[in-house]
């Protein structure tokens, strides 16, 4: 009985278990990054495949083994962390602060940063995706939170299964209309929107009455899916244009990040980001 209950135990707290490996894995780049350089803990974290905005999307590895590594000083920390349930696949958010190398001269930079982690076939966390905003400073996180989580690591879904997950989501993504509202109707209780210049938008009321004040369309040019094992977490990324009402105005091009969690038979918004 007490071996029984001791299993449980171990189960119960699994996936628990894995978000705070996610978390350590950030933290770990993060101290990687302050003890040996942004080249080296970029070039020791990125996955194969992965993705970052330089400034379109790139692939990330390729793009650090061909560019020299800055001397600045690049850190951050977590301050919001979720998973999919089955451990696979999940995203790490929090400020970063960019400032000269000792010597130099320049002001600091401050802004917010996504990263999604998949976990490799060793059992490793590697970064798939690395993107962020820039915006006022903002106190260094001490903590991390993270939305309420099932208790076992769920079994991975068949590869239909997986596919028709990742095929609603892209539809979701091909029907956005350019009017801001339409992210605005998608978007989770406790989302967060990051807009560049902007200290981001928490819950839903706040990045509503953001998305508001928006006199213009912003069309959507979606480059890829992908979605966790447990066909419940996932995300899109590609690039924006965004035209003001004001033609006078310039258009802006960016890049945007949607990362969707399943609610029930529903798919939310839990983040939106345009850089």
């Amino acid at each position: 009985m007490r071996t029984l209950l001791m299993l449980v135990m171990v189960l119960a707290g699994s996936l628990k278990t894995e978000l705070d490996s996610l978390i350590q894995a950030e933290r770990s780049f993060a101290a990687l990054s302050a003890a040996q350089g942004i080249r080296a803990a970029f070039l020791s974290n990125l996955a194969e495949d992965s993705i970052i905005f330089r400034p379109t999307p790139v692939r990330g590895r390729q793009w650090f083994e061909r560019n020299p590594g800055s001397p600045a000083q690049l850190s951050w920390a977590p301050e919001f962390a979720d998973i999919a349930a089955a451990g696979d696949l999940g995203y790490t958010t929090g400020p970063w602060e960019l400032r000269p190398a000792t010597g130099q001269t320049g002001a600091p930079a401050f802004g917010h940063f996504v990263t999604l982690w998949r976990k490799q076939a060793d059992g490793k966390w590697k970064a798939a995706l690395d993107i962020g905003i820039s915006h006022s400073m903002v106190p260094r996180a001490v903590s991390v939170a993270s939305p309420q989580i099932g208790v076992d690591v769920q079994n991975e879904k068949g590869a239909k299964e997986i596919e028709a997950a990742r095929e609603s989501v892209a539809q979701q993504e091909r029907a956005f209309r350019a009017a801001p509202d339409w992210v605005a109707r998608h978007l989770a209780a406790d989302a967060r929107l990051y807009r560049e210049g902007n200290l981001p938008y928490i819950g839903d009321a706040a990045a509503r009455q953001s998305l508001a004040g928006i006199k213009g369309n912003v069309t959507w040019k979606l480059a890829e899916v992908h979605m966790s094992k447990s066909a419940d977490l996932g995300y899109a990324y590609g690039t924006a244009e965004f035209k003001p009402a004001d033609a006078s105005k310039p258009v802006e091009k960016s890049n945007f990040l949607r990362i969707w969690k399943r609610d029930g038979s529903r798919w939310k918004v839990v983040l939106d980001l345009l850089d």
